[in-house]
């Protein structure tokens, strides 16, 4: 071992990610362009691609110094004890990296059988101790926004705003004499047709501050039948930002400005309605 870097690979080098350590087994594996992560005992998912570049490029990042201890020094070491990741090449090969835990604040690490070991930032035990959230998809809904023929948004308190699309205009069921705001309706629908978390949440938040129903046109099936087809998402309000729920993914964080568009009204007075009295 004779570079100060934990290692020189790249994301783009890479086929498969196996990370061991005090939390189980995660494994990521690219599929053409895509990685799938799998967990012990949870179905494999899409990873983000992005996610899996940032924590290899950051691996890459961390540099120590180099010692040569003897067999009696490096058996105290506890190698592989904190965490062992191994990175394997597309083009063939791979790279092992066994990690002891931290001492004197730094933390050991040996690169496949090199005798030598490298001491590095004892902040690398955090990135090292990750879990499937770290890697799924923040990709969280996908409405087909052309598709859309109903928006319905129900409010903590039972206000319900409900608009119709026909013919390419919206118009607005609830609440009645109000007219839609056509540029704050495409703003939502521009929004929902890729929204992504900013990341994903342990616990679930209490109860929603609103709910988001979008129907869309139904789907054909064949012999005449159709199936219909809406998405939701379940808004609640934090102290920063909002957490969202979708069916099938955990419970995640959005960021202020999608909090503030989801969370926006989609009508106006109509022109011919009177002022409010103050």
């Amino acid at each position: 071992l004779q570079d100060r870097a934990l290692t020189r690979l790249r994301a783009a080098e890479l086929s498969e990610i196996a990370i061991e350590s005090a939390k189980g087994r995660l494994q990521l594996r690219r599929e053409g362009g895509a990685w799938k992560v799998s967990e012990k005992g949870r179905a494999t998912e899409a990873a983000d691609v992005d996610e899996v570049r940032r924590w290899v490029d950051a691996l890459g990042r961390f540099e120590g110094r180099l010692e040569a201890p003897d067999r009696a020094r490096l058996a105290q070491l506890g190698l592989g004890k904190l965490a062992t990741v191994k990175l394997s090449r597309e083009a063939g090969g791979s790279e092992q990296l066994q990690l002891g835990p931290v001492a004197s604040g730094l933390i050991p690490a040996r690169r496949d059988v090199e005798g030598a070991v490298l001491w590095l930032p004892s902040a690398l035990a955090d990135h090292l101790v990750v879990d499937r959230l770290a890697f799924r998809s923040r990709l969280v809904l996908q409405v087909p926004r052309f598709e859309v023929r109903r928006i319905v948004t129900r409010r903590r308190g039972g206000e319900i705003e409900e608009l119709n699309r026909s013919d390419g205009t919206w118009t607005v069921v609830k609440p009645a004499g109000a007219a839609a705001n056509k540029e704050a309706v495409v703003r939502l629908l521009d929004r929902v047709a890729s929204l992504k978390a900013l990341r994903f949440l342990a616990a679930k938040p209490a109860k929603p501050s609103l709910e988001l129903l979008f129907h869309c046109a139904a789907e054909p099936l064949g012999s005449g039948k159709k199936r219909s087809r809406s998405y939701r998402i379940a808004v609640t309000t934090l102290a920063e930002g909002c957490a969202g729920a979708v069916a099938g993914a955990p419970t995640f964080l959005l960021d202020a400005a999608d909090c503030a568009l989801l969370s926006a009204r989609r009508t106006k007075p109509s022109a011919g309605s009177r002022p409010a009295k103050p």
